[in-house]
């Protein structure tokens, strides 16, 4: 996901008395502070860890500290601030058509290969291998398919030889692979020389943010709530990034990132009675929902 990664908190009580809410303010390369409610019942030097999401165009540091400790000033300041640094990966590229060609050009090896691509829920599309071995030039023909996969989401192609030594170079023969557009015009990925295993990660992102930003079927239930919600996207979406939960107002309550389905589902029971917000954000686009927790 691009320009974000999470980083996890880790809030201990050293005090005599159980701990059961806090305030920790974070912020991100020097900036503006960004309150977090913290609750739960923390006995004496038991800790708890939260999860943030953080948006930054480059690598960079965090600091948090402590804010408030059970609606007062904490009685001992001394370990109340920590901070640390964070790395930003790298965007996955993002492509707008749907089909793709695949060649694979074995080595002579075939039966050290094999491959497999899968969507961001890790299941497997499309797979290949073990293959055939030759003992002598010239190589096995050329394998070449067409994939179709589904919209808006993300995919990771995978190559692993047994020998760790690639499909090339040398007295096995130059193997290669390749998957492009339909057209040839763009190339997703491409390689040979590698050793045991070689991976890649690209989306196809072809909704835009109008599309997301006002559709009607990007809804919460059961809202009302009294214990857990739900946030429903329609499959041609794929997964959003991240949420962020806001207060009435405008404080942030709690964020995460999505990586699987399960993410979307939302436990509110440590939240008090009211009305909030949630910020669903995919890519550059973002869809405000409210809801109320009775």
């Amino acid at each position: 996901m691009p320009n974000q990664t999470t980083q996890t908190i880790t809030i201990y009580n050293r005090g005599t008395s159980n701990l059961t809410a806090a305030t920790v303010n974070y912020s991100i390369n020097g900036g503006a502070n960004i309150a977090y409610n913290w609750t739960g019942n923390l006995a004496t030097n038991k800790y708890d860890t939260f999860t943030i999401l953080i948006n930054s165009p480059s690598n960079g540091t965090i600091s948090a500290s402590i804010a408030s400790a059970n609606g007062g000033t904490d009685q001992r300041t001394t370990n109340n601030t920590a901070s640390g640094n964070f790395v930003i990966p790298s965007a996955a590229p993002n492509h707008t058509f749907t089909t793709y060609n695949f060649r694979l050009q074995q080595d002579l090896w075939g039966s050290e290969t094999t491959w497999e691509i899968k969507n961001g829920s890790g299941v497997i599309l499309y797979s290949g291998g073990p293959y055939t071995d030759k003992s002598t030039l010239p190589l096995p023909s050329l394998i070449s398919q067409t994939w179709t996969l589904p919209a808006n989401q993300c995919y990771t192609f995978t190559i692993n030889d047994s020998a760790g030594d690639g499909i090339c170079c040398g007295a096995s023969g130059d193997g290669y692979y390749d998957i492009k557009s339909t057209d040839g015009l763009t190339v997703v990925t491409s390689g040979s020389s590698f050793t045991s295993s070689q991976s890649f990660t690209f989306t196809t992102n072809t909704l835009g943010n109008i599309a997301f930003e006002t559709s009607n079927e990007i809804y919460l239930y059961p809202n009302p709530t009294r214990g857990t919600l739900n946030i429903r996207i329609p499959y041609q979406f794929g997964l959003p990034n991240s949420y962020v939960i806001y207060n009435s107002l405008g404080q942030t309550i709690s964020q995460k990132e999505v990586s699987i389905e399960p993410d979307l589902t939302i436990n509110t029971s440590t939240l008090s009675n009211g009305i909030y917000f949630i910020s669903v954000i995919k890519d550059t686009a973002k869809k405000i929902l409210q809801f109320i927790k009775e």
